[in-house]
């Protein structure tokens, strides 16, 4: 979907206060992150510069395309600092002689600034962290991407091994630190879409350690007109505007395991004998898609949660 430069201001500001709203906590990709991306893509600060912007029809998220021009702006920005930036007077004199260009110029000094300051959502990137080093040796590796269908994943895992000559793709660090294998990005990439209980078997393997817990959280899809809910969901939420935010959790300090996401099939049942399994959505919506949601959480038995924001 393209969004006309008259819409893409209003729809960044609303997708950023569902955010807001949501206030995602550490599973999911940083909040921060996801707020400076929505504001470089705002036209107030970038002009033109990124656009066209296009929406994912499938997610209603900012497609990769927009996205990736911002990250490829960020990268130039980065070779450079404010100092090497064009001066006041040479933007004045391209306004005073082509006002477009002199617009361009002043907008890209903007934007290179900001973006200096702040990260973007990634397209990929593995971090790795240590968290015990006895009496086990716990790693916690958190795997950010952007899904084919424009959501914001986050997976996140923590390994946990009972001695360093058993680390596998592993390797401890002078100072404290951790590092892994390339192979273990691939592990991440070529499974990010199977089955949370069937990708925690296929890192066990991987990793070689014990899976003491896993996560996978989205951001998105976000429902807009001309963005419509799945069938299963009231169709109020695409006639709003409505964020949702999913995480499954599989991990042995899940004690009960529940089930909180009408999108997904509840397998609680074949959660582990080690481990609990715990799924959720939660939406944030403008108040007549809000109440759709809680009548439907009422005539599906599920506490779902919702916030209200927006008008």
């Amino acid at each position: 979907m393209l969004l006309e430069p008259q819409r893409s201001g209003p729809y960044l500001r609303a997708l950023a206060a569902g955010l807001r709203a949501l206030a995602p906590h550490g599973d999911f990709v940083p909040l921060a992150e996801c707020l400076t991306l929505l504001e470089v893509l705002h036209p107030e600060l970038s002009g033109d510069l990124l656009e066209p912007a296009r929406v994912e029809t499938s997610s209603g998220l900012p497609g990769f395309a927009w996205i990736a021009r911002a990250r490829s702006e960020q990268e130039l920005a980065r070779q450079g600092d404010d100092r090497s930036d064009m001066d006041d007077r040479s933007i004045q004199r391209a306004m005073e002689l082509e006002p477009q260009l002199g617009a361009r110029l002043q907008a890209r000094r903007r934007l290179h600034r900001r973006l200096r300051r702040d990260s973007i959502v990634p397209a990929s990137r593995l971090i790795t962290a240590v968290h015990r080093l006895s009496p086990t040796i716990d790693i916690t590796l958190t795997s950010d991407r952007l899904a084919p269908d424009g959501r914001w994943v986050r997976t996140r895992c923590t390994a946990s091994y009972y001695s360093r000559h058993i680390l596998g793709p592993v390797h401890l660090l002078e100072g404290g630190g951790a590092e892994v294998d390339q192979g273990v990005l691939h592990l991440f990439g070529r499974h990010a879409h199977v089955p949370l209980l069937a990708l925690r078997e296929q890192l066990a393997a991987g990793l070689g350690g014990r899976i003491v817990r896993l996560s996978r959280s989205s951001v998105g899809p976000f429902w807009f007109p001309g963005v419509p809910p799945p069938e299963t969901a009231p169709a109020a939420l695409g006639q709003g505007l409505c964020l949702a935010l999913s995480t499954e959790v599989v991990a042995e300090d899940v004690h009960h395991s529940r089930h909180l996401d009408p999108f997904m099939p509840d397998e609680t049942e074949l959660a582990p004998p080690d481990a609990g399994l715990f799924r959720q959505r939660r939406f944030a919506a403008t108040p007549a898609q809000a109440r759709a949601v809680q009548d439907w959480a009422r005539a599906l038995d599920m506490d779902l949660q919702v916030v209200p924001f927006g008008r």
